[in-house]
Order: structure tokens, then C-alpha cells, then sequence
């Protein structure tokens, strides 16, 4: 790309995308980085310009309102989302921070980061219940099979012996803070408590690692790693029951622990 004269600028092309105050050519596969090895869409000025240059289109309606049927049987050609949409994306806020929303099927989104967002929208994704949490999932053919490919698991280009853990528990939140690579152990570590009716000790606390016992008319505190279960005692207040497993719990698995208490 080089600089001219005139209207046919990236500025003006239908191709051109602002991500987070910087501008991206959305007409060709993204490429890889030679350091890192994630894949990126080229960056250019406004002022750049290309034989691809097409002018822009009349802003079409927010990503927000693309049907769930949209998002999962639209061409899976280059950016057969993006290239409809206005030049700026839409992005939103939460707790957490900004993100771009991915339109899945069954009425979901997941949650990006806006960097990230050319190259994610590229493919179709469809919503994947698990056992646990909701994710977003595309299949490929390889070698006559179909396979699944997770986002969470792409984004972070995770190795086929490490799981890709949500640390908020949220499934669809695919932004970088929101993911860590880390083994099944650490993984187990961040899970949350199970529903009640699931397991003997389910329904008896309302807190992690903290159960009733009955006989002795007190709480029991405990912390678990590697499938194996440490008791920490008996208590009266069954708040001081789980204050007791988070202490233990941040000994045993640091960041990954899963706190009752995690803002003391």
C-alpha cells in the first residue's frame, strides 16, 4: 500500500475497519505474526491505498441486530459479517472492560476483545452447551473428519495437553484477561459449587468447601487437589468455614483458587 492523491484511500473503503483507534484491511485472509505466530489483519493509514479500494456502503443495521440464523448460515467466505457493517465497530462496556460482541446461534454472543474482533468474525460460530458453561465453537473438516475448534482454545492457542480456563466462569467472555492457559488441576481449582442436589455435600452450604455435619451440629471446612480432599476443621459460624477454605485454597492453587471471599 502506498500513499495518493484523491478519494480512494483505505480512510474511504468499505474494507477498512477502526479497532480500538487503529485501522485494519479486512479484504485479505489475516496473516501471522512471525513473532508470536497469532494472526492479524494488516494495519494501514488512512491515507494508504490499494487496487481492492471499494467505496463504502450505506451503514447497514448494528451487528446486535443480526439474527442467531444469520450469524450461523452466512457464507463462510472472507468477512461475511464485517464487511457490512459501518467503519467503526460497535464496541460495549462492562465490569470488565470493552468488548465486541460475535453472534452465535441459539440467541448467544461471545464477548472479544475489539483487537481481536476482525479476525474472530471472519468465521461462523455456533453456542455449544456443556456440563458446565456455554461456549463458542466452529467445526472444519480435517483429514475427512470434522473437528471443533473453541474460540477460548484459538484465542489463546492453547496445547492440546493444557485446558483454557474462564476465570470469571463465563464461557462466552472470550477476552484475553478473562482466559488463562493451565492444566486440568488448576482448572478444577477455579470451579464453582456444585448446584444443590449434586453430591452429598451440595445442598448443606452455601459456600465452597464448607458443609453441615450433622452429628456434631457444626460447619466443616475442606480444600481439595488433585481429586483428594483435606478437612481444615469445625466451626461454629459457618461464614468462618469458608474464610478458612479460601485461606487454604489460596495455598494450594494461588490464582486459580475459586474464593468465597474473593475481594478480602
Amino acid at each position: 500500500m502506498h500513499d495518493v492523491p484523491g478519494s480512494s484511500r483505505c480512510a474511504r473503503c468499505c474494507y477498512c475497519r477502526d479497532v480500538a483507534g487503529a485501522l485494519y484491511c479486512l479484504r485479505n485472509p489475516p496473516v501471522a505474526d512471525a513473532r508470536t505466530g497469532r494472526a492479524r489483519w494488516p494495519r494501514v493509514r488512512p491515507t494508504d491505498t490499494c487496487g481492492a479500494f471499494a467505496e463504502t456502503r450505506d451503514p447497514q443495521p448494528d451487528i446486535d441486530n443480526h439474527s442467531a440464523h444469520d450469524a450461523a448460515s452466512a457464507p463462510n467466505h472472507q468477512s461475511s459479517i464485517i464487511p457490512h457493517q459501518s467503519p467503526a465497530l460497535p464496541i460495549h462496556t462492562d465490569q470488565y472492560g470493552p468488548y465486541c460482541k460475535i453472534p452465535l446461534t441459539q440467541g448467544h454472543f461471545a464477548k472479544v476483545d475489539p483487537a481481536y474482533y476482525p479476525w474472530l468474525a471472519q468465521f461462523r460460530w455456533h453456542a455449544k452447551t456443556g456440563p458446565h458453561a456455554i461456549y463458542a465453537v466452529r467445526t472444519v473438516q480435517h483429514n475427512g473428519r470434522s473437528r471443533r475448534i473453541f474460540m477460548h482454545r484459538m484465542i489463546m492457542n492453547t496445547p492440546d495437553h493444557l485446558v483454557c480456563d474462564h476465570a470469571n466462569h463465563d464461557g462466552l467472555d472470550n477476552r484475553i484477561a478473562n482466559l488463562r492457559n493451565c492444566t486440568t488441576a488448576q482448572n478444577n481449582a477455579n470451579r464453582r459449587k456444585r448446584a444443590a442436589g449434586c453430591g452429598s455435600r451440595a445442598a448443606t452450604s452455601q459456600y465452597l468447601g464448607v458443609a453441615y455435619d450433622r452429628r456434631r451440629n457444626k460447619w466443616t471446612a475442606y480444600v481439595k487437589k488433585n481429586g483428594r480432599q483435606k478437612n481444615l476443621g469445625l466451626f461454629d459460624v459457618e461464614e468462618d468455614a469458608a474464610r478458612a477454605h479460601d485461606t487454604a485454597a489460596r495455598q494450594l492453587h494461588g490464582p486459580y483458587a475459586h474464593l468465597n471471599f474473593p475481594n478480602d
